[in-house]
């Protein structure tokens, strides 16, 4: 799926929530999660943390990183994500 950065908000200087919009979303069970396309990084899987969409069509997908400055860069590149940037993902 091709989903669209729709804001980001910092909880603390390592931990920063994504949101995330696209066409058709499909809904999702507890426990959920998207695996994203980081680049050089490669695949990272991150949980879905919104109730908003189980086991419904939402409009929105939430998830919350926390950034590892000594990891592989998956973080680090979720990290430096946008308003308006797209990114790659599967399917919850």
């Amino acid at each position: 799926m091709r989903l669209i950065v729709e804001r980001t908000e910092d909880h603390t200087s390592r931990i920063r929530s994504i949101w995330l919009t696209g066409d058709d979303l499909p809904g999702f069970a507890p426990g959920a999660h998207l695996e994203f396309d980081c680049g050089a990084a490669g695949q990272r899987a991150y949980s879905l943390v919104s109730w908003t969409g189980v086991e419904d069509a939402p409009t929105t997908y939430q998830i919350a990183v926390q950034r590892e400055d000594k990891g592989d860069g998956g973080s680090r590149f979720m990290h430096e994500l946008a308003p308006g940037d797209a990114i790659e993902a599967s399917a919850p």
